[in-house]
């Protein structure tokens, strides 16, 4: 190493000893193609992804430090670059603490080795990687190429930075501006009015356990545990999503709720045999489709999520609301912890393509427009390896995730090694978790 680097890390030595020696031992990755880039200033390109401008590195930083309030006592910078953020934001004086996360170890070293960082002597500055930094904190900044060349370690952390910075674009897709879906909200408010809400509804998932059953392409794994625990004396509380009813169908299973979040975009739920569900509860957002309500045999319970689309109907007819992150898996699973469930299985919660298959049973592309073969991300499995998927149900599972650690009071396990692996949800064989 150059002895530019030897002096930034006499630094980092001195504050942070044990990062420093992350920095030594993971700093050297053959997998980075590093190169100079000299254009009006001079700047990294790093698998060829510029670390910053090559024209105007200092305005760069400050249109990226309009992010963070002039006000602001505390900031956070996610990805370390060349350093031109922190030492803009630096510049603040009413700024009292800075803190700085790692995203990626040899794109650090590398940095340290062609430049001066000056701002890592700054009695203001933290640094940090994302195993102490291990959620987005306000207000921040985050270095744009390294969210695409974070490490393997740090894509947790990434995909949770790429969801906020995502934040205001959801939002505005579930606003009261969102005309279609304000029409299926009012065309279903007789429904709801005689609708009771899922507050109404006892406990039974206290003192049992809960299986929820997503429509992920593992699945398929459990057909037959699943037919043999639905017919048991006792069988586990089993919440489906919408899309397993055609599985359920082919199981002859009929599970105790389903739930249905979104509009029927494709008609699907108007050709399923709903005969089988006269004694299942339909837990239900109303933006679904009216006719699709009405089809329902059993009975339905109302329930909305935060968003802001339902507040007019909820100041009229206030029912409680359920966790939505974008996948009808989150309010599944809050459904069971609200009706009291503290030990919950997941089925098919794979967000991710296996098989060459989005969904279980179905074909791929039959429910999504951009199937498997148009994934333009990935997630890992249990076996630690890459699969195929998309970049929101990335985010869909960092929700998840992010659920489970706010419930540290609610047993939460997988059942496949196929799909994404899910923090918090250690993978258990779907028999013997049942019978433990």
């Amino acid at each position: 190493m150059t002895a530019l680097f030897n002096s930034n890390l006499s630094t980092v030595s001195r504050r942070w000893p044990d990062l420093a020696k992350k920095i030594v031992a993971q700093g050297n990755c053959t997998e980075l193609t590093v190169a100079p880039l000299n254009a009006q200033c001079q700047t990294l390109l790093v698998n060829e992804r510029q670390l910053t401008s090559a024209y105007d590195r200092i305005k760069e930083a400050r249109v990226q430090c309009e992010a963070v309030p002039s006000t602001a006592k505390q900031a956070f910078v996610y990805g370390t670059a060349l350093g031109d953020i922190q030492h803009e934001l630096l510049k603040r004086s009413q700024l009292e603490t800075l803190h700085v996360c790692i995203l990626n170890y040899a794109i650090f070293a590398t940095s340290l080795a062609h430049q001066t960082h000056a701002w890592l002597a700054d009695p203001r500055v933290t640094l940090h990687d994302w195993n102490s930094l291990t959620d987005v904190y306000m207000p921040f900044v985050a270095s744009p190429p390294e969210l695409e060349l974070a490490q393997t370690e740090a894509v947790k952390l990434r995909d949770r930075l790429l969801l906020e910075l995502d934040h205001d674009y959801v939002i505005s897709m579930h606003s009261q501006n969102n005309e279609k879906v304000m029409k299926a909200i009012a065309a279903n408010r007789d429904i709801v009015a005689q609708d009771q809400g899922i507050e109404t509804l006892a406990y039974p998932c206290a003192n049992r356990i809960t299986l929820i059953i997503a429509a992920g392409p593992s699945l398929e794994e459990h057909y037959d545990t699943l037919t043999q625990l639905s017919q048991s004396r006792c069988h586990p509380i089993l919440i489906a999503v919408d899309v397993t009813i055609p599985v359920l169908n082919k199981l002859n299973i009929t599970p105790d709720f389903v739930v249905y979040i979104d509009a029927d975009n494709k008609n699907h739920f108007q050709t399923y045999d709903l005969s089988r569900f006269e004694h299942t509860t339909l837990v239900y957002f109303p933006r679904m489709a009216k006719a699709n309500l009405l089809r329902w045999p059993g009975r339905r319970c109302c329930a909305y999520s935060e968003a802001a689309i339902y507040d007019a109907i909820r100041d009229d007819y206030p029912r409680a609301s359920l966790f939505s992150g974008g996948s009808v898996i989150h309010p599944a699973v809050d459904l069971a912890v609200k009706l009291g469930a503290t030990n919950i299985g997941l089925l098919g919660a794979d967000f991710g393509f296996i098989k060459d298959k989005t969904h279980a049973m179905w074909q791929n592309n039959q429910l999504m427009a951009t199937g498997m073969h148009a994934a333009e991300a990935s997630v890992l499995n249990g076996f630690g390896e890459p699969i195929p998927t998309h970049s929101n149900f990335r985010g869909y599972l960092r929700e998840l995730e992010r659920y489970i650690e706010q419930h540290p009071d609610v047993s939460f396990f997988n059942t496949s090694r196929s799909g994404a692996h899910i923090d918090g949800a250690p993978v258990k064989n779907l028999m013997e978790a049942v019978d433990e």
